[in-house]
Formats: C-alpha cells, structure tokens, sequence
C-alpha cells in the first residue's frame, strides 16, 4: 500500500529547529531509504521536506494490528534536482513479541518472526534479548534448545544471533520466569550473506515442543539496524 501518511508536523514545532514530522508507511527500510522515495509528486505541498526535518516514522506498518517498526529519519534534500533521501539515524529499536502455546509447539517446524525483513543491503543486529517464559496451567514438555537465528531454516538451523543458544530447560520451567541473553559478545564472524537483508525468528532444535496449556514465551529484544 505505500505511504499512509506524509511527513506532518505538529503545531509545537512549527518554526523551531529541527523539525518534527511524522510519518507512516507500510513500506520497508529499504524501500524507504531508497533515493526519491518522497519526492515533490507525492508529497503534501504544504508540508515540504527540509535537510533540518527530523522524520519520526512507523515503517514496515499493518493495518490489521496497526502497528509498526520505529524509527527516526532525518532527510537529506539535494538543492538542485530537490530529489530526497531518507536515513535512519543508528538508535536502540526494541520489541517484544509473544508467542501462543500453538507457535512454541510449532516453531520447530515453522520458526516463528521476532522481527522483518529490514530489506537488502541491511542487517538486525540484536544487542540483548529476554525470553519471558509465563506458565499457565501447565508447563511446555520437550523440545530441544531454542535460538533467535538470522533467517527461517527449520528446526532451529539457522545463523545464531545472540551469545549462545537458549537451554530447552529455559522454555519447559515448571515457574515463570525471565531469561537473559546478549548479542554475539565474542570474535565471531558471520558471512554477509547470513545477515543480509534476513529478519529474525525464534526456532528450536531436536523436535517439537509439546503440553504448555495457557502458557506463553514472549521474546523481548533489543536490537539496531545497521547497512551490511
């Protein structure tokens, strides 16, 4: 769908500088950092894009779940063909996302999204995650260790993207509890194309998780974006 609503200042900072404008799009980083992305042709003429715009966005938006990724812009306008290019400045992002009994049972087979695609030429690159196990009647059974990993491989084979894997004992606690990892903290060299433009999913080795009725696992995570 596109740009929802064009870079649109609100009255405080009409005249002060930067300028706040907000912005919503169901379009991706890469989509929107592309050169011309906004452009006189559709942009609001009342609200022109300035190199002293700060661009507060929700990209990668749903109008399902109206939500979206956060992320700060600032705008970079060439004085003579008025072309525009969008930067996101380097910021903590985070999330949290929680997983259903039904999506810990099935991430074995199917890993389950934390966070998408950021587009090609860019990688999520996580800095410290918290995987919140909350036990409801009963507590999940079997499995095998858990990962957050780069990519969709099945059966928790992808590309590891925190300091280790996660212990199966850390999912099937009989209490609730939180469970803390961080990024890759030691000398690890991950080829570009393992991170390239890959989103972030939450999988599990050896088989499938069973029981867990009313129970959840929400991975909160803190992470940036970084061009690869």
């Amino acid at each position: 769908m596109g740009i929802i609503q064009y870079p649109t200042p609100i009255p405080a900072s009409v005249s002060v500088l930067p300028s706040l404008k907000f912005m919503i799009t169901t379009d991706n980083l890469a989509t929107i950092t592309t050169p011309n992305y906004l452009n006189s042709a559709n942009m609001d003429a009342a609200n022109p894009i300035s190199n002293s715009d700060v661009i507060m966005m929700l990209y990668n938006y749903s109008l399902q779940t109206t939500s979206g990724t956060y992320g700060l812009f600032v705008p970079s306008v060439s004085g003579a063909t008025g072309k525009i290019t969008l930067t996101l400045t380097t910021i903590q992002q985070s999330t949290v996302v929680t997983l259903t009994q039904a999506q810990v049972q099935a991430m074995y087979a199917t890993p389950q999204l934390i966070v998408a695609n950021p587009g090609t030429g860019l990688a999520v690159i996580p800095t410290a995650a918290q995987i919140i196990t909350l036990v409801g009647t009963s507590a999940f059974a079997g499995g095998g260790i858990a990962q957050l990993q780069w990519g969709n491989t099945i059966h928790g084979a992808g590309t590891l993207a925190l300091d280790a894997t996660t212990p199966a004992a850390e999912i099937t606690a009989a209490a609730s509890q939180v469970y803390t990892q961080y990024g890759i903290v030691t000398t690890t060299v991950s080829p570009i194309a393992n991170v390239n433009g890959l989103g972030l999913y939450f999988s599990n080795a050896t088989g499938a998780f069973t029981g867990g009725i009313g129970s959840t696992v929400a991975i909160a995570l803190n992470y940036m974006v970084v061009p690869v």
